[in-house]
């Protein structure tokens, strides 16, 4: 659902109008209905990315400086693969309100919810062509009630 410029390694950036960037006016009234709704600290969960994502999602979309509303998690999948790191990598310079991405491992990704706050941990597998393979928490990040934005843990 972030918006996500994704930078080419020669020429201009594109816009991935495959996700929500395709529907601006549909996620902008989504997150409109966040705000007007005063929701405590919504959590968007997404995947088709072939990768982890943890992101900010902004009252307008377009406008990193508006007040963060919600948490974005997004999970890999469990064995297909991805583009190479470094195509992360300029994402994520082109992009600062998301805070992760990452399409080195597959996995999934397990939240733990309580009253005031919710766990999200991204579990990788150690090699995916194994059925035996090990399972390692990647990454994690806690939304605390209150606090929208995905803070690291």
């Amino acid at each position: 659902m972030a918006p996500m410029l994704m930078p080419a390694r020669k020429g201009p950036a594109r816009v991935r109008t495959d996700g929500w960037d395709g529907y601006p006016l549909s996620r902008q009234r989504l997150l409109d209905a966040m705000v007007q709704h005063r929701l405590r600290n919504p959590v968007v969960l997404g995947g088709d990315l072939h990768a982890f994502h943890a992101a900010d999602l902004h009252a307008k979309a377009d406008d990193p400086a508006s007040a963060v509303v919600a948490s974005e998690f997004v999970t890999t999948s469990i064995t297909s693969q991805a583009p190479a790191q470094d195509h992360f990598e300029r994402v994520l310079a082109a992009n600062p309100h998301i805070r992760l991405a990452d399409g080195r491992r597959r996995g999934y990704l397990r939240l733990t919810l309580s009253r005031d706050r919710l766990d999200a941990d991204l579990m990788a597998l150690q090699d995916v062509r194994r059925p035996d393979s090990g399972i390692a928490r990647l990454a994690g990040f806690v939304v605390e009630g209150g606090r929208p934005g995905p803070q690291p843990a």
